[in-house]
């Protein structure tokens, strides 16, 4: 890892490298600051725990999403209802795809592992990624309007109960991709989510 990034930020590229793969109990204090070639020390002035530095990746990954897959689909304001869904499994599946070119695995949501990982076990987490889900359900619920106001889907259509299924069904398709090792599934969304919607 390159001592040129700061050691901060060394440190939540270690982690999002190898939390999300192998899981937040299974990452040390240690191995973070080994990957970040960083001291231990200096992992506790920048972090009081690893519990923080894992709620500030999450933060950080969640924005990084928000701010090109959610942006350039469920956001879009250029993309009707339908299309808006489709493009975002696309784009789910494009990254799935990616990354398991790069490390060998399909590592699913970052934020549906730490859900099931973790929401018995820690709740101050649980309820962070509580929050970005239903964040996920609010973008759904701007491309279910748009949808309606398209003529697309009818006017009867209740927007937050398909927005939610719109995000359930795709953390599903990601679950089974990890099992699968099929990063592709996600690209079913679309045609699925307008079947079931229309």
């Amino acid at each position: 890892m390159s001592t040129a990034v700061s050691p901060r930020e060394r440190l939540l590229d270690a982690a999002d490298a190898l939390m999300p793969a192998r899981g937040y109990e299974a990452v040390g204090v240690a191995e973070l600051c080994k990957t970040a070639v960083v001291n231990k020390g200096s992992f506790y002035h920048f972090f009081e725990s690893k519990q923080a530095l894992a709620l500030e990746m999450v933060d950080r990954s969640w924005q990084r999403t928000a701010s090109t897959i959610f942006a350039a689909s469920l956001d879009d304001p250029a993309q009707g209802g339908l299309e808006a869904i489709e493009t975002y499994g696309n784009l789910l599946a494009d990254g799935l795809e990616r990354l398991q070119a790069d490390c060998g695995a399909v590592v699913g949501c970052p934020f549906g592992n730490l859900a099931v990982e973790l929401s018995t076990r820690n709740e101050t987490i649980r309820t962070r990624v509580a929050e970005i889900f239903d964040e996920t359900v609010i973008s759904a619920s701007c491309a279910i309007g748009r949808g309606i106001a398209l003529g697309e889907l009818s006017a009867t259509t209740d927007v937050a109960q398909a927005a939610t299924d719109v995000i359930t069904h795709v953390q599903g398709l990601i679950l089974l991709a990890k099992a699968r090792r099929d990063p592709s599934l996600p690209r079913h969304l679309g045609p699925t989510m307008r079947r079931l919607l229309t």
